[in-house]
């Protein structure tokens, strides 16, 4: 037998306004199946448990509001039509059992707290994100199964204060742009998916992180731009889905560096970190479009983030010459802490090893041949590393 919120509390009428689930202890668990009727608005103001086993409707509205941190547990229910409310300037703790929870509309309207869930939720209609930040969990899903690109409604700008920290997933829909609101303790960066070729379910997590990742593959010949940003993008299609993606810019120092940013992703890079072939033609875009720094071909799913190309010229070939220039140069040797050169022969020997090189390495003090190098150069505690050859020819 179902009863409604109202019989359960002892509330006389079914269809009341106004209704309150609140405790003396500030706690109250529920183990009866019960529904919340149409046009019903119910108060929640303190820690509320739901039973596995309880058959929960809601066809109303539910406002969660406690004045200290509380926490919900819910089962995974077919919640109807129903809307979640959060206000207040206390965090909440969602917890879903089971497969998942279905709700028709949430909305999070709280401020300097935020609504942290584990499990997964599911919305069918659309998700408004007023102020205050939803936090998703590893191994948790907060999914928008409507693929209309104002599914979600929030604030798109630099001052936006209601964002999803963690991964948001979309349903969407190709040729058509879609929005991530998404961000961290920093703030707000959000992430465009552009004209995706095919209809996907992505989620997208903005993770500062990601630099550091890249980094920690030695990316040759690629460094991180100090303070660098970047996002990780998950897809459920088998075939890999392309789109143009879109980076913002917001709260970062990099605002003011748009035409030195590239933008890459995993599969550009192998396991050693070099850029594989043919990865980095025309990734780079010099403008501004609506708020983002747009990749000016399409991409596929995976590991997005800032990075610079190196930009020095280093020399191949090296012609000795009566008045040539032979020594083997780091042009703007001066910007960088520490420099050192390892060069080998064909055969793998070490010719010469210089820990604080000065561009010492002269070619006229060796014999024909193709040799091999390894340079490191340092800076503020990051280095750049890259490997690559030098051929000498003397004068006959």
């Amino acid at each position: 037998m179902l009863y409604s919120f109202a019989m359960i509390l002892g509330v006389q009428s079914l269809f009341g306004i106004g209704k309150n689930i609140q405790e003396e202890e500030n706690s109250l668990k529920i183990g009866t199946s019960f529904y919340i009727a149409k046009g019903e608005d119910v108060n929640v103001s303190c820690n509320l448990e739901i039973g596995n086993n309880v058959l929960f409707q809601n066809f109303g509205r539910l406002f969660f509001n406690s004045p200290f941190d509380y926490q919900i547990n819910l089962p995974s229910l077919n919640l109807a039509s129903s809307e979640f409310i959060f206000k207040g300037s206390k965090d909440c703790e969602i917890t879903i059992s089971g497969e998942g929870l279905l709700l028709g509309k949430l909305s999070v309207g709280m401020q300097g707290a935020g609504v942290f869930l584990n499990g997964n939720l599911v919305i069918q209609d659309s998700l408004k994100l007023m102020s205050g930040t939803i936090n998703v969990s590893n191994e948790s899903q907060l999914l928008i199964e409507n693929t209309g690109t104002e599914a979600i409604r929030f604030n798109n700008s630099p001052i936006n204060q209601g964002y999803v920290v963690g991964f948001l997933t979309r349903s969407i829909l190709a040729g058509k742009s879609y929005v991530f609101p998404l961000g961290d303790a920093t703030g707000y960066h959000p992430f465009l998916v552009d004209k995706a070729d095919k209809a996907d379910v992505l989620s997208v997590a903005f993770d500062s992180s990601v630099p550091d990742e890249c980094d920690s593959y030695n990316p040759t010949p690629v460094r991180m731009i100090e303070n660098s940003i970047g996002w990780r993008v998950e897809s459920e299609s088998i075939d890999r889905n392309q789109f143009f993606p879109g980076l913002s810019v917001y709260n970062s120092p990099l605002a003011d560096k748009v035409a030195q940013l590239e933008i890459y992703y995993l599969s550009d890079l192998d396991l050693k970190g070099t850029i594989t072939a043919g990865n980095r033609r025309n990734m780079l875009k010099s403008a501004m479009a609506d708020d983002f720094v747009m990749s000016s071909e399409m991409k596929s799913y995976g590991l997005y983030a800032f990075s610079q190309v190196f930009g020095k010229d280093l020399v191949n070939f090296i012609y000795v010459g009566a008045d040539n220039q032979t020594r083997f140069e780091v042009p703007s040797s001066g910007d960088f802490s520490n420099i050192r050169l390892n060069v080998y022969n064909r055969l793998g020997g070490l010719v010469f090893r210089g820990d604080h090189y000065g561009n010492e390495f002269d070619a006229r003090d060796y014999p024909d041949g193709t040799y091999f190098y390894e340079l490191t150069l340092e800076k503020d505690s990051k280095r750049s590393f890259i490997r690559n050859f030098i051929e000498i020819k003397h004068e006959k």
